[in-house]
């Protein structure tokens, strides 16, 4: 119901206001619930391990390629960093990481016992570590 004020102009009643605020508090909370955060989160956290256990897997393959088919000298990050990682990739990265003579493995957040592993060459889903 529009009114007119004391200048004559056109206007809402308080009421009519309010209704349309909650109306949109109603429609922001439907899509916040919708999109769902912490798991869209959680998904992007677990798609930067995949990356980084894609990056040590490579390094691994550089470093067994350099040393003639062993493992020898590139069993852990650390000792890929030097000369196959500019830096650890998995620093200030929360995950339980485990590493090993061609393996390298992170939990992922979106399940329990769920793991990202890298081993023989490819990376998989895996249901344990190294």
């Amino acid at each position: 119901m529009k009114f007119k004020n004391k200048y004559g102009l056109p206007g809402f009643t308080l009421i009519e206001l309010l209704v349309v605020i909650a109306i949109i508090g109603i429609l922001m909370g439907a899509v916040v619930v919708g999109i769902n955060p912490t798991e869209r989160l959680q998904d992007a956290r677990d798609a930067n391990k995949k990356t980084i256990i894609a990056s040590i897997g490579a390094a691994m393959e550089a470093c067994y390629t350099v040393n003639e088919g062993s493992y020898t000298n590139c069993d852990t990050v650390a000792e890929l960093v030097p000369n196959y990682l500019k830096q650890d990739p998995t620093t200030g990265v929360a995950g339980t990481w485990s590493e090993g003579a061609g393996c390298a493995a992170v939990t992922l957040e979106n399940g329990a016992d769920t793991h990202w592993k890298y081993e023989n060459g490819r990376a998989t889903d895996a249901a344990a570590g190294c």
